[in-house]
């Protein structure tokens, strides 16, 4: 078992589950290491990749919903 970077315990286990970010930003479905102590989550560079392209894609969602409000906003 690993020892945790945040706290020190030997209590590091792989979950997989729906992960909430600091931001707020909800990521299904996502393997990651996670302390039993003290419940931190720590991402390896495959989860890394994950929440990449999901924060890219609700990025990109974010700006299409803009351009439709400027465009109605245009059009009225």
């Amino acid at each position: 078992m690993l020892p945790c970077p945040e706290c020190g315990q030997l209590s590091m286990i792989w979950v997989t589950g729906d992960c909430t970010l600091l931001d707020g930003t909800v990521i299904p479905n996502l393997k990651r290491l996670q302390c039993t102590s003290c419940r931190e989550d720590f991402f390896d560079h495959y989860a890394m990749g994950i929440i990449e392209a999901h924060r890219r894609k609700i990025s990109h969602k974010d700006a299409d919903i803009q351009k439709r409000k400027e465009y109605n906003t245009e059009v009225v």
